[in-house]
């Protein structure tokens, strides 16, 4: 589930960053300026978002290892697998 959530929001600023990008060389009419700045600020709120998004699951992977670490393989001495 969260990998999907990621998956999307990594789309979504993609396609924002994209469209931003667009945007600053197209003209625009007049006092369309404010709508430009402001689609740029949702653009980096949804970039930092992301950014944010990989960083908490990285985090609770590591916080999951730590707190319920894997058993160590079992050893037998003599015996082979």
């Amino acid at each position: 589930m969260n990998d999907r959530m990621v998956i999307l929001k990594a789309v979504i600023a993609f396609l924002l960053v994209a469209i931003s990008a667009a945007i600053l060389f197209v003209p625009v009419a007049d006092g369309a300026e404010e709508v430009k700045a402001m689609f740029v600020m949702l653009t980096g709120i949804a970039v930092r978002d992301f950014f944010g998004a990989a960083q908490e699951d990285k985090r609770m992977a590591q916080l999951e290892q730590a707190y319920n670490p894997a058993p160590p393989e079992s050893y037998v001495a003599g015996e082979e697998k």
